[in-house]
């Protein structure tokens, strides 16, 4: 029972590491999507051509896609520039939800909708709140201000006006 007290104890004090972790899966997976999409690139541009949004930049778009999965969502899982990363994905899941899921609607039989959805929701919270204590972008915080405590003070200096007379 003990144990049990401690355990409720140590989640109710780090609870904020919760998000941290969902952050990082959700970046995990978008680095998996972005592999999926790089191996079958073909397809990829086959569906944005579907959507008929940019018809001469196609595989401009497609690219973007793959490389945003890739790189940002690798950034999104370590918490380096986490709220950048997380608005560089926003754009790539509002599509998907609007020309690529959406036609759908809810409870279709792989339930990509919903599931998009829930990645949008999680990216604008990483947007909104940035990386936790769990991410590279705390690391640089706590030893940039670790540096400008260790920094000596800085004197103030005191400057006199100098007084000249007329005659």
């Amino acid at each position: 029972m003990e144990r049990w007290q401690g355990l409720r104890a140590w989640l109710s004090a780090n609870g904020d590491l919760a998000f941290d972790l969902v952050r990082f899966w959700v970046g995990v997976g978008l680095v998996i999507k972005g592999v999926y999409f790089v191996m079958a690139m073909d397809r990829l541009t086959w569906t944005v051509e579907g959507m008929g949004i940019m018809p001469f930049g196609n595989v401009f778009l497609a690219h973007y896609i793959a490389v945003a999965h890739l790189g940002f969502g690798l950034m999104l899982a370590v918490g380096l520039l986490t709220r950048l990363s997380a608005l560089a994905q926003l754009p790539v899941l509002l599509g998907a939800v609007v020309f690529v899921h959406g036609p759908g609607g809810l409870n279709t039989e792989g339930q990509t909708l919903e599931f998009t959805l829930l990645v949008l929701f999680v990216l604008a919270l990483s947007a909104l709140f940035g990386g936790g204590r769990l991410s590279v972008d705390h690391l640089l915080r706590r030893s940039s201000e670790d540096e400008q405590r260790a920094a000596p003070p800085m004197r103030a200096v005191h400057h006199h006006p100098i007084h000249t007379s007329k005659p």
